[in-house]
């Protein structure tokens, strides 16, 4: 065989194929894990419910009901265009969710090539296929894949649009930031970004083509805004204010205006559930059985120096997940590719812009910290996003370094095809430890939850609607999720059952607050048959005497519903 027909093998084809086209590999790698996870899924995250109750209104054409959720309306409104073809809203959620997130591999190679170079661009997709963190938001029924594709590319159609500068590429990063804002109300930041890097490098640069970069950004805000002012306009209608989201003032958020606590748990339920009935005449009698419930008192204030080290603890917390105990590893990766890392064409303004990105966003971590009190890896998943390019620079020049240092071993140098082999040693090391934990299936410890909804829907049929404290149960029972209020009596329990139409009662002892106060209620609840209410099943997860218990409505004849 000669050396001809060897070089025009399949294998050889097939590596010049990768080669020429890495980023449809990435994305093929990228689907693959996150299919596997989706696959592997046990149970559905909380949200989830929400968004396929969204979706659901989507798909029968109740735009009204759906719209007035306070949860933005992109992710929900694909997850109902791919039930055309999905057998069902979870199965749409999971192929809307995998294809996005799978998706925005394709502009974070750009981004990173554009940046830094193709091979930190290869590393950087890696790591984003494969840190778990990402697998598990990117294959889940929630609103982060879409937001990861359309957040990544308009950062890169920002990036190119003002590198170049292109007009089109504005108007592209105007429409995929408006779609991100549509997905999650951060998105917004990212016109903030396209203004003042246009306002910084027209003036830097003062020549002709401060005009195009000025153009580039102008035509990008007036796409943004056509595309969100209508949201905007409705959540207007809704509230009687402007804001960018129903879910939180940005007066709360700035710390200008204190967070109104006057509104009670069963009004702010009653809001969520379109189309239920609570008008000032209707309102639920209170239950005599029981002493009222205190108001509840907020805790002390975050302090400014405590919320900071909790948003910076939470970033390494969330890059931890990419390879469990190595603590330090990701971060220090990151570090190392941020300080070594050559930039592509010697133009040091790309790496200026990702910082930027992370800064922005690091600090709206740290104001949502405040108004909601906590701080998960969804909320710094879009600053830990920008650190993906630095962490795959970080892996090549780690690959560099230990090619030095073997140089330096044998005394003589080995040619650049070992630092290429020892680059890829470390990615894909890097991806391997990724794998257990990304592929770990989700919600195994509380696969009761999906039990018992599946129980539900074969003792009472699909289609009901169920009033349930613990979110998850109605996806699997079939049925219309409706919250449940927690700080009211028995009686308005029943009341609020009725007025929402609800044919079921799921209550999670441990997840009711009036509940954990009044014991006895409670006992009376579980195990005698209280007016109003039959128990149809009953289930102790833990064995602790906490159970979940399902019971059927009935109204005041005693006739179900």
């Amino acid at each position: 065989m000669d050396g001809k027909t060897i070089n025009t093998g399949p294998l050889r084809r097939a590596a010049d194929w990768i080669r020429r086209r890495p980023h449809l590999v990435l994305i093929l790698f990228a689907a693959c894990l996150r299919t596997a996870a989706a696959a592997s899924a046990v149970l559905v995250h909380n949200d989830s419910a929400i968004y396929m109750e969204i979706a659901r209104r989507f798909h029968d054409g109740r735009w009204a009901e759906a719209l007035s959720y306070d949860y933005h309306p992109l992710p929900s409104l694909l997850i109902a265009a791919f039930r055309i073809a999905a057998p069902s809203l979870v199965s749409a959620g999971y192929a809307s969710s995998v294809f996005f997130s799978s998706l925005a591999v394709l502009p974070l190679y750009f981004l990173a090539k554009d940046v830094l170079g193709a091979r930190p661009a290869f590393a950087a997709c890696v790591a984003y296929a494969a840190i778990p963190a990402y697998v598990s938001f990117g294959s889940s029924v929630l609103s982060e894949g879409p937001y990861y594709f359309f957040f990544i590319l308009s950062l890169w159609a920002i990036h190119s649009a003002l590198a170049l500068p292109s007009v089109r590429l504005g108007m592209l990063a105007g429409l995929s930031a408006a779609f991100a804002y549509l997905c999650r109300p951060e998105g917004g930041g990212l016109m903030v970004l396209l203004v003042l890097w246009a306002a910084f490098l027209a003036i830097r640069l003062r020549s002709p083509a401060s005009w195009r970069i000025a153009a580039s950004a102008a035509l990008g805000v007036a796409v943004f805004s056509a595309c969100s002012v209508p949201y905007m306009i409705h959540i207007k209608e809704q509230t009687g204010r402007w804001e960018i989201t129903k879910k939180k003032k940005i007066s709360i958020l700035v710390g200008t205006e204190e967070a109104d606590s006057g509104k009670t748990t069963d009004e702010a339920a009653g809001d969520a559930v379109p189309g239920r009935d609570s008008g000032p005449g209707e309102e639920a009698p209170p239950d005599k059985s029981l002493p009222p419930v205190p108001e509840y008192e907020p805790g002390p204030a975050l302090e400014t120096r405590s919320s900071a080290a909790k948003v910076a603890w939470s970033f390494f917390a969330t890059a931890n997940t990419a390879v469990g105990i190595l603590f330090y590893v990701p971060p220090l990766i990151g570090l190392l590719g941020f300080f070594m890392a050559p930039p592509e064409g010697g133009r040091r303004t790309g790496k200026a812009f990702l910082l930027s990105v992370i800064a922005l966003y690091g600090a709206v971590c740290w104001l949502l910290l405040f108004t909601h009190g906590y701080l998960s890896s969804r909320h710094l998943s879009a600053a830990l996003i920008c650190t993906m390019p630095f962490i795959g620079a970080g892996l090549i020049c780690m690959g560099k370094l230990s090619a030095a240092a073997l140089k330096r071993f044998r005394g003589r140098d080995c040619g650049p095809a070992l630092e290429y082999a020892l680059a890829a040693l470390l990615v894909a090391l890097f991806a391997a430890l990724c794998l257990p934990r990304a592929l770990r299936p989700f919600g195994a410890e509380k696969r009761h939850l999906r039990d018992i909804g599946e129980a539900l829907a074969g003792i009472e049929g699909e289609g009901h609607r169920i009033m349930s404290s613990e979110m998850r149960v109605p996806v699997y029972a079939a049925g219309e999720y409706v919250p449940m209020p927690g700080r009211d009596g028995l009686n308005a329990l029943r009341d609020s059952c009725l007025r929402g139409n609800c044919r079921m009662l799921v209550v999670n002892y441990g997840a009711m607050p009036f509940l954990r106060d009044y014991p006895k209620a409670a006992a009376a609840l579980w195990k005698r048959r209280i007016e109003g209410f039959e128990k149809i099943l009953e289930f102790d997860p833990d064995g602790r005497g906490r159970p979940i218990v399902a019971f059927r409505v009935e109204d005041a004849e005693g006739n179900r519903r």
